[in-house]
């Protein structure tokens, strides 16, 4: 049964791409979305990959988009989640913040997305209590792994 993944970006040719990619496997089954069409909380995801390459890297969007990914990451904690970071920065912030399992860059070289998306769903994810606040628990969880 194929894995099913959400890829959340506001560039839809690089999402598209990604989308290819995966789906070309037969291992994944790939919802596409922007930030703007994301209102409502999206199906499960075994996987989500969040683009947040975009603009100056900083400002009221971003962090807009990086609370939607936090609480992305608080409903369904046992997904594996990807972060594209902003500008292409493993130390900016929003990397911090959110702990993903996983980062890439742009570009990219396409193979090696296969390879990281399959290396990482077979690591176990972290579990988020329910009790706590979403964000919170996203760094204390990912913090002590």
């Amino acid at each position: 049964m194929p894995q099913k993944t959400l890829i959340i970006t506001n560039t839809a040719g690089f999402g598209v791409l990604i989308q290819q990619t995966l789906e070309d496997t037969g291992r994944y089954s790939v919802s596409l979305i922007s930030f703007a069409n994301l209102t409502t909380t999206p199906e499960k995801a075994d996987v989500i990959i969040v683009d947040l390459d975009y603009g100056t890297g900083e400002g009221e969007q971003l962090d807009k988009f990086a609370d939607l990914a936090a609480s992305l990451q608080f409903a369904y904690p046992e997904a594996v989640f990807i972060l594209v970071p902003p500008l292409n920065d493993f130390n900016h912030p929003v990397v911090e913040r959110l702990k993903p399992a996983g980062l890439l860059t742009k570009p990219f070289y396409l193979p090696e997305l296969v390879e990281v998306v399959d290396g990482l769903l077979k690591k176990p994810a972290p579990v988020v209590s329910p009790e706590t606040d979403p964000v919170s628990a996203v760094r204390v969880v990912r913090k002590n792994q």
